[in-house]
């Protein structure tokens, strides 16, 4: 018997197939810290994975996410590993392309401009922010000891000068910047009309003095002589300490200082000032700040008489007075007060009334009082120092 074909034999079983290394990445490109996410897509029974992204670092995991902090191009490769310790690499050049770092987010930079930078006092300036970035804060010095915290301030400047500007300017991240221009406003004197004072606004800080001068704006037939009235109009706020004349006032009279009153006058016994004569300045008035507050300076001609004798009244304009509080003590926010209206100022953490705090502030202030020239405001013994019976004297107030 004969079978053909009976026996059939196929060809040899192929050897079990290897593993196939893949992978893909969420994004490939993209600016500094970038973060990328890899997927693992190899073939065959994979039990291991080794990833190396190009940057001296690597990865075990079968789907790892690695942070490129620097620019530049990286090659990334992965070699898996199945049951059998066979292996696959995938290498893929240059996948990842990470750009320069983002630069750090830029400050503010300030500028401004104004509306006018000259003319006669009083002159009123509107101050315009041109600031860029993200300012969230503005800080401006218009240089005649005055400020403001307005994005766009209007300014009036009282006296005549040069002054310069500036702005600071702070944004969310307390980055700073300033500007500064050099003698940017200009204001010029007024002519003077009749009788006045220079400068005709003053701000003068509590306990402290300045100076005023009393000029005559034209003596068109001379002047033989003087006698003024001079009245601060709140006696609360001001005091006249002192009266000084020109060299031409040879004979000159002032009446008992200080006082919030006096009267002055003055003779020119060798003709100095001439007919046509103008600015001319018939004496010089300290003030001193007593209280917080605002008042005029008054002034009132009782006679006034021309070489020659005829009588002539010139116009008179007061001068404005503004008395600010003393500053606020080391480590306060609010300036002192003077709760009784004494002239001392015994609530020194200005929180309006007199108390043990207040105590420990002077007593932890006694030099500062006297660098800062404060004695006469919180002399309490009225004995010329500041001393420790001062703070007995306000601890007895409490």
């Amino acid at each position: 018997m004969v079978k053909e074909d009976y026996i059939n034999v196929s060809g040899v079983a192929p050897p079990p197939v290897g593993p196939t290394a893949e992978f893909e990445a969420d994004m490939t490109s993209g600016d500094a810290p970038l973060a990328v996410t890899f997927a693992d897509l190899s073939t065959g029974n994979v039990t291991a994975w080794e990833w190396d992204f190009g940057d001296g670092t690597n990865s075990t995991e079968q789907d790892p996410v690695h942070t490129f902090e620097e620019a530049g191009l990286y090659t990334v490769s992965l070699t898996v590993t199945d049951e059998a310790n066979e292996t696959d690499t995938m290498v893929k050049e240059d996948y990842i392309n990470v750009s320069g770092v983002a630069p750090p987010p830029v400050g503010p930079t300030a500028e401004f401009e104004a509306d006018m930078t000259s003319g006669d006092a009083p002159l009123a300036v509107t101050f315009t922010d041109l600031s860029t970035g993200n300012v969230t804060a503005w800080e401006w010095d218009f240089g005649d000891g005055t400020n403001s915290t307005e994005q766009n301030p209007a300014h009036t400047y009282e006296n005549a000068g040069t002054y310069t500007v500036s702005l600071t300017v702070s944004d969310e991240m307390n980055e700073t910047d300033t500007m500064v221009k050099e003698a940017y406003i200009t204001v010029g004197e007024v002519p003077l009309v009749g009788l006045s004072f220079r400068p005709s606004v003053i701000s003068v800080p509590v306990g402290n003095v300045t100076t005023l001068d009393l000029v005559l704006a034209s003596a068109d037939e001379g002047l033989a002589g003087y006698s003024l009235n001079l009245t601060v109009s709140d006696p609360a706020t001001a005091n006249i300490t002192a009266i000084t004349f020109p060299e031409w006032a040879l004979f000159n009279e002032t009446s008992l200082l200080p006082n919030s009153t006096a009267w002055m006058s003055a003779v020119d016994l060798n003709d100095t000032v001439q007919a046509g004569a103008t600015n001319v300045t018939l004496g010089t008035v300290t003030i001193e700040g007593m209280g917080a507050g605002t008042a005029e300076l008054q002034v009132e001609v009782r006679v006034m008489d021309a070489d020659g004798g005829a009588a002539f009244d010139p116009p008179t304009t007061p001068a404005s007075i503004t008395i600010t509080p003393p500053p606020p003590f080391p480590g306060y926010e609010n300036s002192p007060t003077d709760p009784n209206g004494d002239g001392k100022y015994e609530d020194i953490n200005g929180n309006g009334i007199i108390d043990y705090d207040d105590v420990v502030a002077f007593f932890a202030n006694m030099q500062w009082i006297e660098e800062n020239n404060l004695v006469a405001l919180f002399d309490f013994n009225n004995n010329g120092e500041i001393d420790y019976d001062d703070v007995v004297t306000l601890a007895m107030m409490v």
